[in-house]
């Protein structure tokens, strides 16, 4: 910034001027980038293993067999790791698209992970509409969308 600030006390013409400006947004892109790599790393020492707190069990239409095992939902995961997220100044959200054809309904589901610096991350995840079981439309959206938050995350 000072250098931008003795460029314009010196009147130096705008083509050196543009040039001092898009070579500190690069600086500063490097240095979020940087922060960002450094929060991440201090974050999975921090973060706990997460606890599969959620319990299935039932009989399978398809195979006749029980079906038993525990799962983390998503809630249960953002709870256990948002203290170590904000430790390290890092956050989360998801975009979501949804593209429709003849041969059905994709859901893409993109979780970015920001840190207080600015840089993002982005993982993105597709699948088509979780049809299992008697669910409705929204409710085949609804599963599909928080499964690939989950997996994104």
């Amino acid at each position: 910034m000072t250098l931008i600030q003795m460029a314009v006390s010196s009147n130096v013409d705008m083509d050196k001027l543009e040039r001092l400006m898009a070579m500190q947004k690069d600086w500063l892109a490097q240095q979020a980038k940087e922060a960002f790599f450094e929060a991440l790393s201090a974050f999975q020492e921090d973060v706990p293993e997460i606890k599969k707190l959620r319990k299935v069990n039932y009989k399978s239409e398809r195979t006749g067999r029980d079906t038993k095992y525990n799962f983390a939902n998503l809630g249960d995961v953002e709870k256990q790791i948002k203290a170590a997220m904000r430790k390290h100044g890092l956050s989360k959200r998801w975009e979501i698209e949804e593209d429709g054809d003849s041969h059905g309904t994709l859901v893409r589901v993109a979780c970015l992970v920001t840190h207080v610096k600015g840089h993002t991350e982005r993982t993105e995840l597709s699948g088509s509409l979780d049809d299992s079981g008697a669910k409705n439309l929204i409710q085949q959206k609804g599963s599909t969308i928080s499964y690939l938050e989950r997996y994104s995350l």
